[in-house]
């Protein structure tokens, strides 16, 4: 199999195919993870595979012990307030200093990826919309010109499957409302006001995700009804390896991000 860039080895394939994998959601909070069955769906040996699972429960996104099989981690409302609090300080930041230093060029991708959502948006293309909103967000904080920051905001943005989060009703509407405001706030040159935006902005996400980690809760602890699922995933729908092509490199730092 040859491999496509960026990826150096196979583990580093395997490893970013999981965990995109976890962030969209294809494999829920819950699902058992087996070394084998994870191999053969992805058309890898085991040796990669073992190694992505490691680096995988390395970066909290697998839980078990020793002797128990390896799940994809359950999201707590505790979880979703600490990461929000630490995006809530850093991107308000980087938001602030990134409108300081944002170009002409910069400022004119923000808006045309900001069109690109609302077109995708009206196609009700979520996941577009998710792949479009991280692209808005890491090119706005990349012009703050802090390559550690931007690593540690990038990382905390895949504590949790974020796509759950475009899929509550109104949301997406919402959200797209709000980067318009961000927008207008960048165009209007205020840098200050940018960041207060970035935060409205987060905590509205914020309480839309805890509302919806709420029901769920309630929904687990209701009587049980016939045909209600068993609570975690599978394995269907995890892409083969062979089947993964060249990515183009991101706009976000204009030399591609690690991801």
């Amino acid at each position: 199999m040859v491999l496509p860039s960026p990826y150096r080895t196979k583990a580093d394939l395997a490893f970013s195919l999981l965990r995109q994998a976890i962030k969209d959601g294809r494999l829920q909070p819950g699902t058992p993870l087996r070394q084998r069955q994870l191999a053969e769906s992805l058309g890898m040996s085991l040796t990669p595979v073992r190694e992505a699972i490691r680096r995988l429960e390395a970066e909290g996104l697998l839980k078990g012990t020793p002797h128990t099989t390896l799940r994809v981690k359950d999201v707590s409302s505790r979880q979703v307030k600490e990461v929000y609090a630490i995006r809530n300080l850093l991107e308000s930041y980087a938001a602030r200093m990134a409108a300081l230093h944002l170009t002409g060029a910069q400022i004119a991708e923000l808006d045309h990826l900001f069109t690109r959502m609302k077109q995708a948006l009206r196609r009700r293309q979520l996941p577009r919309i998710r792949a479009l909103d991280e692209a808005f967000h890491m090119l706005l904080y990349a012009a703050a010109g802090n390559e550690l920051l931007l690593e540690i905001i990038s990382h905390l943005w895949t504590k949790f499957p974020r796509d759950t989060l475009w899929t509550i009703p109104g949301r997406a509407a919402k959200s797209l409302g709000e980067h318009a405001g961000i927008l207008r706030a960048i165009h209007g040159g205020k840098g200050a006001l940018v960041g207060d935006v970035i935060v409205t902005h987060i905590k509205s996400s914020e309480e839309s995700i805890l509302q919806y980690l709420a029901g769920s809760e309630d929904a687990q602890t209701s009587p049980p009804t016939h045909g209600r699922p068993e609570k975690g995933g599978s394995l269907h729908g995890l892409p083969r390896a062979d089947n993964v092509h060249p990515r183009r490199p991101s706009h976000a730092t204009g030399r591609g991000r690690r991801r």
